[in-house]
């Protein structure tokens, strides 16, 4: 079994407010195929909940 976690930085735009970054979602998708392990997904949240988080801290 294999444990992945793929940072929200990776999977959106930070630069932009909560803009997922696609194409590097199916690329890592496309590569996540491939694989023929039990898997585990976790993800960050990237431009989608760290703006948020910071508006009530």
């Amino acid at each position: 079994m294999i444990v992945l976690k793929i940072g929200g930085s990776v999977i959106t735009e930070k630069s932009s407010f909560e803009k997922a970054n696609i194409g590097e979602m199916r690329r890592i998708a496309k590569e996540l195929s491939k694989k023929r392990d039990r898997l585990i997904l976790v993800h960050g949240v990237g431009s989608f909940g760290h703006p948020h988080a910071r508006s009530i801290l």
